[in-house]
This record gives C-alpha cells, structure tokens and sequence, in this order.
C-alpha cells in the first residue's frame, strides 16, 4: 500500500505540475496573442499595399505598351496607304502636275533673274566710264586750277605793268 500511496501521489503531484505548467503557457499564449494578431493584421495590409502597389504598376506598364503598339499599328497602316496611293495612277497625275507648276515657276524666276544680270552688267559697264569720266574731270579740274592760278598771276602782272606804264607817261 505504500508504494501505491506514493505512486499516487506522484501522479497527482505530476498531474499538478503540468497543469500550473500549462496554465502557465496558455497565460503566456493569451498574453501573446493580440502582439501576434496585430503583427499579422500589419502583414496582412502591407502586403496588399505591396500587392496593389505593383498591380497599378502593371496596368501602368500595360497601357503604355498598349499605347506603343497602337501608334506602331497605326504607322504601319498609314505606310500601307501610302504605298498604295503611290502606286495608283491619280497621284502619279498629281505629282507630275506639281513637278510641271515647280519646272515653269523655276523658269520664270531664271528668266527674271537673266534679266536682272543683265541690268547689273548694263549698270556695272555705265559705272566703269563714269568712273573713267570722273578722273578724267579731276585731271581737269586740277589743270583748271593751275591755269587760274597763272591767269591770276599774269592778270597781276598786266596790272603793274599797266601801273608803271601810265606813271612813265604821265
């Protein structure tokens, strides 16, 4: 019986321990809980922060390759056109029309400039003997000026012998 009373006892003694033991940790589990609930509800919004962050990124990137491939699309249907309307006759009609307007305006201007040179050469002839006359005028002219000065001279010259001519006879 004694061995019995001693098992017992252990058992309950045990039984005890473990229960203050889990009482114990469940305390501390409670205690824990809300930290551990607020730190997975902090989680749970920053992932979906980071989540929808790189969804508009996405659909960010999305819209401008769409944007991309729609101008390169419409390039590419705007260069077919092209090449069509090039190939049909009307727009050859079109394009010689314009080129014969560009030839006859190119004539008409070289025609008015020809002459226009033509003038300028006519000017640029009249300017050389103008030129010419003009030194020769100033060759003239300082001859003209040395033939006064010795008119002057000689006038100077009538009038005192004219003066001593008359005091001899009077």
């Amino acid at each position: 019986m004694r061995g019995w009373l001693k098992k017992v006892r252990y058992q309950r003694l045990k039984i005890r321990f473990q229960s203050c033991a889990r009482g114990n940790w469940a305390r501390q589990r409670f205690e824990h809980m809300p930290r551990v609930r607020a730190c997975i509800v902090i989680q749970k919004h920053m992932r979906m922060y980071l989540a929808v962050k790189h969804f508009r990124l996405a659909v960010k990137g999305f819209i401008a390759l769409q944007g991309l491939v729609r101008c390169f699309l419409a390039k590419r249907r705007r260069l077919k056109k092209l090449k069509i309307e090039s190939k049909s006759i009307e727009h050859q009609k079109k394009l010689n029309k314009g080129l014969e307007n560009k030839i006859i305006a190119l004539q008409q201007t070289l025609s008015e400039m020809k002459y226009e040179n033509n003038n300028i050469k006519a000017y640029k002839e009249e300017i050389t003997v103008l030129k010419s006359q003009v030194v020769d005028m100033k060759a003239l002219e300082s001859q003209l000026k040395g033939t006064t000065n010795r008119v002057m001279e000689l006038e100077a010259l009538v009038t005192k012998l004219t003066e001593e001519v008359e005091v001899i006879v009077v």
